[in-house]
């Protein structure tokens, strides 16, 4: 164990210890739950409704066309309700600002640390920016959802395809449509 990581663990058990709640939360964090049992894993949810978040500012240098993903208000200025189980979750949102960010080679893996899910992004080959990803939900080595980044007559266009049965079987396709996805198939 590295020096520094010993001493952020003292640390951190010597303020739990001071504060009265050493005990408790070392059992908590050994495994346990509010009953004594293992915690459930948490698994994250496929297509269900999530509250809308507000999308994130781009940044002053991304100029529009200069590589910059598309915003995910840019279509429409009406957002979707956040009951509504087409709209933008806040996975999405993370994702989209990753991806206007871009990269600096022609892939990044997991693109987007410490979360139970995994992206990685690509830069093909002739592209200026980042023109695909891939998404694994469940970090289990299959791709959940495929998305893709093009123009149409200079409209920026994002299409996303889903696996909802986690067999990289994309038998659901949506395009995005302002803060919603809007099903095409």
């Amino acid at each position: 164990m590295r020096y520094k990581t010993f001493r952020t663990l003292v640390v951190v058990g010597a303020v739990a210890a001071a504060s009265g709640a050493g005990f408790y939360g070392v059992s908590r964090l050994a495994g346990g739950g509010p009953s004594g049992g293992p915690v459930p894993e948490a698994r994250p949810a496929r297509d269900r409704p999530v509250a809308a978040v507000p999308a994130p500012a781009a940044p002053a240098s991304a100029a529009p066309g200069a590589g910059a993903a598309p915003s995910a208000g840019a279509t429409t200025g009406a957002a979707a309700p956040s009951d509504s189980p087409d709209a933008l979750r806040p996975m999405d949102r993370e994702i989209l600002a990753r991806v206007a960010q871009g990269i600096s080679g022609d892939k990044a893996k997991d693109a987007v640390r410490g979360r139970p899910w995994k992206v990685n992004l690509y830069q093909d080959a002739g592209q200026s920016r980042v023109n695909r990803l891939k998404i694994d939900l469940d970090r289990d080595d299959r791709w959940d959802e495929k998305w893709s980044f093009s123009t149409d007559g200079g409209k920026e266009v994002v299409k996303r395809q889903v696996a909802p049965a986690d067999d990289e079987a994309y038998t659901r396709e949506f395009v995005l449509d302002g803060d919603r996805w809007r099903q095409v198939r």
